[in-house]
């Protein structure tokens, strides 16, 4: 996967990717570096934020945030 990010997610499930290039991009939620929920298509302008919002309750987020 080129150019791929990880970034860590906080332990109240918060998450943050800056200076991101414009484009298009696929968003994974990853737990023991298996991908577990993925948004695709997200798009990324200049001076604008992406909110991507994942449904905790079918992949236990609050278990993935809190293994740091």
């Amino acid at each position: 996967m080129t150019g791929a990010r990880m970034i860590t997610v906080s332990s109240t499930g918060r998450y943050f990717a800056h200076d991101m290039p414009t484009g298009t991009y696929t968003v994974a939620l990853k737990q023991n570096g298996q991908a577990v929920a993925n948004h695709s298509n997200v798009p990324v302008t200049v001076g604008r934020g992406a909110e991507v919002d994942f449904k905790c309750g079918e992949v236990k987020c609050d278990e993935i945030a809190n293994t740091k």
